[in-house]
């Protein structure tokens, strides 16, 4: 397999399935990054910049936009650690901003975790894809005729995830579950001459949505990872593009 020529490739981070033991996010992007080891495995004590950079390099995310998606779920639950960093003369204890991937699934008006995830159950932690949710994602998708979901097919899902939940999203996590999905389908679809025509091939469905993994031709030449990257502006027209198809139906 051909990899890229950076330091971060495919195949020195090998997928490792999480444990009970490890924290993990109601998120498959970071739940991703955690199983291939391009952040802590355990999911816990992650710095900021790692994170960052980790989001940015992996997925091809602008760097505004990585610390975009950064700063805001460490604004929510991240907290301060104390890292010595003694020198020759002077030992220091610095601040550091650290998070943990469960923490990410409190839910409360200033979280980021809302109760219409396309994988992932309403509980506290929600640490793995609900297979029964992963089935229907998977059944949705083979029904449409495209071997995958369009935009408009996920935001369909996502407007059956909103009907099935008891309480209705407030604006700000509504907002969230759009970028949410605009966003992982401006990563993970297929590329073509028309992106109206581009789906999230069901292979990749299963992958990430379901296992939690990086599709293994991610560091090919020609794989799936983006090969141009993704900006503040395409994420906001995503969203407003599933907005859009969700207030259609």
């Amino acid at each position: 397999m051909s990899s890229s020529n950076s330091a971060f490739t495919f195949t020195s981070h090998p997928f490792v399935a999480s444990t009970a033991q490890d924290s993990r996010a109601p998120c498959p992007a970071l739940n991703s990054l955690a199983n291939h080891g391009y952040i802590h495995h355990n999911g816990c004590e992650i710095s900021f910049f790692s994170l960052l950079f980790a989001i940015h390099h992996i997925y091809n995310l602008s760097i505004p936009l990585s610390f975009l998606l950064t700063f805001v779920g460490f604004l929510s639950v991240g907290h301060i650690t104390w890292v010595s960093s003694s020198s020759h003369w002077i030992p220091l204890a610095l601040p550091s901003w650290r998070i943990n991937l469960s923490n990410l699934s409190q839910r409360g008006p200033h979280c980021i975790t809302h109760d219409a995830s396309l994988v992932h159950v309403n509980v506290y932690p929600s640490t793995t894809p609900d297979q029964s949710l992963v089935k229907h994602m998977l059944n949705f998708a083979s029904h449409t005729g495209r071997d995958g979901l369009s935009l408009p097919e996920l935001a369909s899902l996502h407007s059956m995830q909103c009907k099935a939940i008891h309480t209705r999203l407030d604006n700000l996590h509504e907002q969230i579950a759009l970028g949410e999905c605009g966003l992982a389908w401006a990563v993970m679809r297929s590329r073509t001459t028309s992106s109206e025509d581009d789906v999230i091939p069901y292979s990749r469905l299963a992958t990430w949505f379901g296992k939690e993994e990086l599709p293994e031709d991610w560091w090919d030449v020609g794989g799936s990872r983006p090969k141009e990257s993704i900006g503040l502006f395409e994420a906001r027209e995503r969203a407003e593009d599933v907005s859009r198809y969700t207030h259609a139906m």
